[in-house]
């Protein structure tokens, strides 16, 4: 469930390192996130209740990119938001965005 309009009472995201193989919850692809591989979780506290999200250093990079060139806009941790690229912001994406959707699992390295 995700929360549009509503504060968090807490927000914590840290890089961790992959134990066990993870689903992304961004692109949804089925693992991933692979044992060994760096990835970002992301809790937020809503009303008592704790909501996860795993995210491929891939997706962080599109959402960092998306928050570069929207900062007011809430980027949610699926980027399943139905908008295109050309869409939000009048252009063809930028080929190093675009590439960012071919990257495999371990050519993405944290900043």
């Amino acid at each position: 469930m995700s929360h549009f309009d509503e504060f968090a009472t807490l927000a914590r995201e840290r890089r961790v390192i992959a134990r066990k193989p993870h689903d992304c919850d961004a692109c949804c692809e089925a693992g991933r996130i692979r044992v060994g591989d760096e990835y970002v979780r992301n809790s937020t506290l809503f009303d008592g209740s704790w909501e996860h999200a795993n995210l491929c250093l891939r997706c962080v990079e599109i959402a960092a990119e998306l928050m570069r060139r929207c900062p007011c806009d809430p980027i949610v941790a699926t980027l399943d938001c139905g908008e295109t690229w050309l869409d939000t912001f009048g252009e063809v994406e930028p080929p190093e965005v675009a590439a960012l959707a071919f990257m495999l699992p371990g050519e993405a390295v944290a900043r």
